[in-house]
């Protein structure tokens, strides 16, 4: 992964895994879940080793399957959509891995398969 904006800890996706991490400590969130189509999103969230699972979302196999090798990621396959995460969450939730009341905390980007783009935060609470 490279960050073309200085050092790491500059660039907005830093910010974004920076503040993600925090937040999913101070909610008690029951996992980070990472859109991602190069896979970075979630690789620099699994090197600060947060105290949280972390559920990476992408379109591609390939990713996918490198991701499994990082710390605290499991990965999922799925096309680019605007809602990935949401219905990831959903589809985790109907097959028990997660629960009603779960609090999840999930990195994505405004435009879905864009490599770079991660620049939103969202809480969810699973009904």
């Amino acid at each position: 992964m490279t960050v073309s904006d200085g050092e790491e800890g500059d660039s907005k996706q830093s910010a974004v895994c920076k503040a993600i991490i925090d937040l999913a400590g101070r909610l008690s969130a029951k996992a980070i879940v990472a859109e991602t189509k190069s896979g970075a999103t979630a690789l620099q969230i699994s090197s600060r080793r947060p105290h949280r699972p972390i559920i990476a979302v992408t379109s591609d196999p390939k990713v996918a399957r490198q991701l499994v090798i990082a710390f605290g990621i499991k990965s999922y396959v799925r096309p680019d959509d605007t809602k990935a995460a949401t219905k990831l969450t959903n589809w985790l939730q109907q097959n028990k891995v997660l629960s009603k009341g779960d609090i999840i905390v999930t990195a994505s980007g405004e435009h879905p398969g864009v490599v770079g783009a991660t620049d939103t935060i969202k809480v969810r609470m699973l009904e």
